[in-house]
């Protein structure tokens, strides 16, 4: 049964599916991918078709999905355009039985997954960072080294289409373990600035988390930090009043099989005092994934 924040949240996102970061900005591919996830996990195919349908035409013709609706770049959101189409595909069009046909997103996902595997960041000669610079993921923007936000953001858009076992994702997933800090958790990139290991941050700590979420080959001082990283976050949680480190926390968490009850509590306040002061739609948008953490479509079990 639906809490009052959510059916709030379900219903602005519903009569909002394309959105800006906020209400007085363009549209733009983030925050309107994870609205048409965000309802598509909550049974509302038909209400995320026009989402879904606006990151189809802004598809360029290289498979990319740009940022920002007026700029060809930068596209690392096409992850997230990635992850949404993939999972319509999967839970709803091969299962329609609607009498009017729903649109398949076949090619689009297709050219999105090209443009992926075939983006790369670039590699740099240094060893004032603390991690090995010669490991490929993803950039923010083209022509930049990889970051560890997008590089974790298209693993789990690629691993949920199927291509886990490509080696462009095999070496992001070494990236990611390379840039678990000592400690556990994980800054924004960087281990090392300056001969200090960095501190860690709560929002790419759960999404690196859950980007690394099932994954059985991964050497044993790298699943020490990887428990490291998921003890930070449980004892960060409870401070946590930001809706968008909230969300990926509780994600990245819950495929990792740690929950507790009284988390929901804490959605339904952040969610409560977003609505309250009118925050940017896309924040309820995570929050809603978040409610639905043990079986949304970023939790890395559909292909």
């Amino acid at each position: 049964m639906s809490t009052p924040w959510l059916q709030n949240a379900l219903a602005q996102l519903a009569k909002n599916p394309v959105q800006g970061y906020n209400a007085t900005t363009s549209a733009a591919a983030e925050p309107t991918a994870l609205t048409a996830l965000a309802l598509l996990v909550h049974r509302q195919p038909r209400q995320a078709l026009p989402a879904l349908q606006w990151l189809a035409s802004k598809q360029l013709p290289s498979g990319a999905v740009p940022v920002l609706e007026e700029q060809d770049e930068p596209c690392w959101t096409t992850s997230l355009a990635l992850m949404a189409w993939q999972y319509y595909h999967a839970e709803y069009h091969d299962r329609n039985d609607s009498p009017t046909p729903l649109p398949s997103f076949e090619r689009q996902t297709e050219l999105a997954v090209r443009w992926s595997l075939a983006m790369r960041g670039e590699i740099i000669d240094s060893d004032d960072v603390g991690h090995n610079t010669r490991l490929t993921g993803w950039p923010w923007v083209a022509g930049t080294h990889s970051w560890l936000e997008p590089t974790a953001l298209h693993v789990i858009a690629l691993k949920a289409a199927g291509h886990g076992d490509h080696p462009r994702v095999r070496e992001a997933i070494q990236l990611l373990a390379d840039r678990l800090l000592p400690n556990g958790g994980c800054n924004y990139g960087n281990v090392v600035v300056l001969g200090q290991v960095l501190k860690p941050h709560p929002q790419p700590s759960g999404v690196v988390l859950l980007a690394l979420a099932n994954e059985d080959r991964l050497a044993p001082n790298v699943t020490t930090k990887l428990e490291k990283t998921r003890q930070y976050l449980v004892e960060t949680l409870p401070i946590i009043r930001s809706a968008d480190s909230l969300a990926w926390i509780l994600l990245g968490l819950a495929a990792h099989n740690e929950d507790a009850p009284e988390t929901d509590q804490q959605i339904a306040a952040v969610a409560s005092e977003e609505i309250r002061r009118g925050g940017p739609l896309y924040r309820l948008a995570l929050l809603a994934l978040a409610s639905r953490r043990a079986a949304g479509p970023l939790h890395g079990r559909f292909a």
